[in-house]
């Protein structure tokens, strides 16, 4: 091969070669943001909400409990993912906390860090209330987590859901 061959050739390995390399950077750079997760906020759409939520809401109703009032607000993780975290807030009535309790095994845990209302946005919640735990969470276990905090005053019940691996 002749000298200009060569050169032609390696030009065009080396254009081949940053192309890649670019296409690679791009890639990670999306992948870095997907591990960032989405923005806070309240999750209109039930399409965003983690499928233990979405089951939770349908359990609900089929209990006979009003979910209109049932929103959901996104605090961390990758919106619909079983694997983010979120804080649910519905309307307080007896029938709900009651099915809450039986469904998740609540009680108090000594040394729980409670839900603050520095996680949610302004309006939410303003009470500090002490949290019931799951039944997951006091044992340590893997999976979903639950906590609850029923706001009495507020008339309001809050559900944290966390996904533990």
């Amino acid at each position: 091969m002749q000298r200009r061959e060569l050169l032609s050739l390696f030009g065009i390995l080396l254009l081949f070669g940053l192309s890649l390399g670019v296409v690679w950077v791009v890639n990670l750079a999306g992948f870095a943001r997907g591990l960032q997760g989405s923005p806070l906020g309240l999750l209109t759409s039930d399409q965003d909400w983690p499928i233990p939520i979405r089951e939770l809401r349908d359990k609900l109703r089929q209990a006979g409990v009003n979910t209109n009032d049932f929103e959901v607000y996104h605090l961390d993780g990758l919106r619909g993912s079983d694997l983010s975290t979120v804080v649910c807030r519905l309307g307080d009535s007896q029938a709900t906390f009651d099915f809450l309790v039986q469904k998740f095994g609540l009680e108090t845990l000594e040394d729980g860090e409670p839900l603050t209302s520095g996680e949610l946005p302004p309006g939410w919640w303003s009470h500090s209330i002490p949290p019931l735990f799951s039944e997951a969470i006091r044992h340590g276990d893997e999976g979903p987590l639950y906590m609850v905090v029923h706001d009495a005053p507020g008339r309001r019940i809050f559900v944290r859901y966390e996904f533990n691996f």
